[in-house]
């Protein structure tokens, strides 16, 4: 369980750098109206990848942790908020065929809700929002 907890963790900074950088790009995007590129679906689709091994990391320890200690109400809120999460991030796919400043606009809004959830649901666990900012 040690080493998904650190991986778990640890990736988390790759969720917040991803996060800054799709939000930053996507910004631009829609208040430039600059077309959609291939870079911009790829960057979004990594986003949602490093977020989706986030996800998996946090099923596994939510089981070991559920199996070992039992239910916890806490642990419990942070799965389910993060569940919405990633769910919302996901529906940036319903755009892809939208023309490029939708695609911009609702892939910042998207991905800008998405981050409201993970720190609403980081803030449910024991140290709360120091988690955000590096401590465990």
């Amino acid at each position: 369980m040690d080493i998904v907890f650190i991986a778990h963790s640890h990736w988390r900074n790759l969720v917040y750098l991803g996060l800054v950088l799709v939000l930053i790009r996507y910004a631009i995007g829609w208040l430039t109206k600059a077309q959609f590129t291939k870079f911009d679906r790829i960057l979004g689709a990594a986003f949602t990848g490093i977020v989706d091994i986030q996800f998996l990391f946090g099923i596994i320890l939510f089981t070991i942790f559920t199996i070992e200690h039992g239910w916890d109400r806490l642990r419990i809120e942070h799965a389910f908020t993060n569940l919405i999460a990633v769910g919302v991030l996901h529906m940036m796919a319903k755009w892809k065929n939208a023309p490029d400043t939708i695609r911009f606009r609702n892939g910042f809004i998207v991905t800008l809700i998405f981050g409201i959830l993970i720190i609403a649901g980081i803030s449910r666990l024991p140290g709360g929002l120091q988690r955000i900012f590096g401590a465990v």
